[in-house]
């Protein structure tokens, strides 16, 4: 099966059992294509199975299931050419790294007792290292734009939706006691959602800037590992821009858990 599809939707019709081992294969064939399932069976163990077998959603056919499927399928779309555009920029860029290295080699061996044209040489490469650089640039702000869009999504979607369902639930509690356990179910889910959208864009990160995010990242940190962590942070006296604000987070988070104990100073260039 060539991997010609922009998504691939299993529908209600299919059994479970033969829909996991469908989902099994096509995962194996397909490659990171968006796979969607449609099914009418409720058991949470067959929706777990299914995303552990690469499904990217998995909807529940009822009233109302078309708009979901629309909007997951948007979603998958989304990501999915999200994806093909980080592959093709991150080639483009080793294949300039590798055009530079070869060029710059091959310039300099042939051109090493001639300093002017040696020069000529200097400045190309130079050049291409300005394009890659713009290059990595563009990839990184890709990929945070990344992070910042899945993050709202789970915020404004799904930690809505599950919201909504604890409503649904807390109101029939009273009429079906077993109940109880998707209500737990679905509190363990909107505390995953909203977990998972801090780790991926802190939203105190733009709304109160640098420091209050790395005091909230140590703090995380310590509650997770019980390690104790000594945090200083020495910030310059101007407002930092916006675009300085991800990249120093990020670098203090990825060090955190490697040195804790290592004083953390941000500066701009």
């Amino acid at each position: 099966m060539p991997e010609t599809y922009d998504a691939i939707l299993l529908g209600s019709d299919i059994a479970p059992p033969a829909m996991l081992d469908l989902l099994r294969h096509l995962r194996s064939r397909v490659g990171s294509v968006p796979i969607l399932v449609l099914s009418t069976d409720p058991k949470g163990e067959t929706a777990v199975a299914a995303f552990k077998l690469g499904a990217h959603d998995y909807l529940l056919v009822r009233e109302g299931t078309l708009p979901e499927l629309v909007y997951s399928l948007n979603h998958a779309l989304k990501h999915a050419d999200t994806e093909r555009i980080n592959a093709r920029l991150t080639d483009e860029l080793a294949s300039l790294n590798r055009s530079l290295a070869a060029q710059v080699k091959a310039r300099t061996r042939e051109l090493e007792n001639e300093v002017v044209v040696r020069r000529a040489a200097e400045e190309r490469a130079e050049e291409h290292a300005a394009r890659s650089h713009a290059l990595s640039t563009r990839l990184l702000r890709v990929q945070e734009e990344e992070r910042r869009n899945i993050a709202q999504e789970l915020h404004d979607q799904v930690g809505q939706l599950l919201t909504g369902l604890r409503f649904q639930l807390e109101a029939a509690r009273s009429e079906s006691p077993s109940i109880a356990e998707a209500l737990t179910l679905t509190d363990e889910l909107l505390r995953s959602v909203r977990e998972l959208t801090l780790q991926l864009r802190p939203r105190m990160l733009d709304d109160l800037g640098l420091q209050p995010a790395l005091e909230w990242q140590t703090n995380l940190f310590q509650r997770q590992t019980g390690i104790a962590i000594e945090l200083e942070v020495t910030l310059p006296s101007q407002r930092l821009r916006p675009k300085w604000k991800p990249p120093f987070f990020e670098s203090c988070r990825r060090r955190s858990p490697i040195s804790p104990a290592i004083p953390v100073r941000p500066r701009p260039r």
